[in-house]
């Protein structure tokens, strides 16, 4: 008799959770683009251990799906707002190199500046370019100096043999900079 109620309760919560990713599918598609910039799926494995730990509190109680109804839909906002913060990331970056697009660049100020608009941890320094870009202190320094002058980076309160630089993300910088540069 047990085990007919536990292989009864399984199938319940299978048949159950089916409906439910049936829910996450017609939601994704019902979107019409070509293209999802959201994964239910990946949240899902990143929280697998509640995932697991509500299934089986369904399986051996009352069979109630409501906890996990809740979960996943919790879960799914949690997805929404990850891509929501992901794709401001993308729309900033985006920003940045269309607001610099006259600018010529070389290969290192690009990684740079690349690894600074993806989240760079710390605070950046001329030793810390010089390892990163793979060049000299000399050589950093210049690429520096260069992004100062057009308004990309600015030096950081302080200075002196740890100058720190962060990069400059505001419009009105930029665009005070571009008419600078214009000027002279």
């Amino acid at each position: 008799m047990l085990f007919y109620r536990h292989t009864r309760a399984a199938a319940y919560i299978r048949a159950t959770l089916h409906r439910y990713w049936a829910f996450a599918l017609a939601l994704a598609r019902s979107e019409g683009a070509a293209q999802r910039f959201y994964s239910i799926s990946a949240q899902i494995r990143i929280e697998r251990k509640t995932y697991y730990e509500i299934l089986e509190q369904i399986q051996k109680h009352d069979l109630d799906v409501t906890p996990w109804t809740l979960w996943f839909l919790a879960c799914l906002d949690r997805v929404f707002d990850g891509a929501e913060q992901t794709l401001a990331s993308i729309m900033d970056k985006a920003r940045f190199w269309e607001g610099h697009r006259d600018l010529a660049f070389n290969e290192r100020q690009r990684t740079i500046l690349n690894r600074q608009l993806n989240g760079f941890e710390g605070k950046l320094t001329s030793s810390k370019w010089a390892v990163l870009a793979k060049c000299s202190q000399d050589t950093a320094l210049r690429d520096i100096d260069d992004l100062l002058t057009h308004g990309v980076l600015a030096k950081d309160a302080g200075g002196g043999r740890n100058t720190r630089y962060s990069l400059v993300l505001n419009q009105e910088a930029n665009a005070a900079s571009a008419v600078d540069r214009g000027a002279s």
